[in-house]
């Protein structure tokens, strides 16, 4: 029987570069269940946040839009961006609504939950994040994120407040194959069309 978060005896330990990430599944926004493995193949950002946060989460996942942003034409399906709430009030309605205010685009990124309050701080502990209540509906909480590579496993870790939108998507285009040349294909095109235009001239000629 796995250690649930309240009967944890190992300290909380922040995950390295290079670890596998512990496989999850959560609520997504639509209420749905999402396993963390179904991302296999893809690069994945991972931010910790909670719908009622004033500041700093707000913060963090506009500049994750930004990145969003940035590479949805260049990378479009290649990248997944999750967000996991670590508070138990943000149901699925609440995170859809909190995603749809900062304009995140869905059919890329996850925002997961869980009501049962156990669960969602094992898995939050176990990417080496904590948070603790402070105030009535509001926590203190680390602001670590992750970028896994294509194996699910930890290419490099980012200070949320901190985030650098276009640092981000060069990493993310270091992890990734690189998108044609439009220039390169544009010439190969032509001189294609050369070649083909000389053959029917050579051709002629002998007839």
């Amino acid at each position: 029987m796995p250690i649930l978060a309240h009967e944890r005896e190992d300290p909380v330990k922040i995950l390295e570069i290079g670890e596998a990430i512990p496989n999850i599944e959560l609520t997504d926004h639509n209420g749905d269940a999402f396993n963390l493995e179904s991302a296999h193949g893809k690069v994945v950002v991972i931010s910790f946040m909670y719908t009622k946060c004033p500041d700093v989460c707000p913060l963090q996942t506009t500049k994750m839009r930004q990145t969003q942003e940035l590479i949805e034409d260049t990378y479009e399906g290649d990248v997944v961006f999750v967000s996991i709430s670590f508070d138990v009030a943000d149901t699925p309605e609440i995170l859809k609504a909190y995603a749809l205010y900062h304009q995140a685009d869905l059919t890329s990124w996850k925002f997961l939950g869980s009501q049962d309050e156990h669960e969602i701080k094992d898995i939050v502990e176990s990417f080496g994040i904590t948070y603790d209540e402070s105030v009535e509906g509001l926590f203190s909480h680390g602001m670590f994120m992750y970028l896994l590579d294509t194996d699910l496993r930890i290419n490099k870790l980012y200070l949320g407040t901190f985030l650098d939108p276009i640092e981000v998507t060069n990493d993310i285009s270091e992890l990734l194959p690189s998108p044609p040349d439009l220039t390169i294909s544009i010439i190969a095109v032509i001189l294609a069309g050369i070649a083909i235009v000389g053959l029917i001239v050579f051709f002629k000629r002998k007839k």
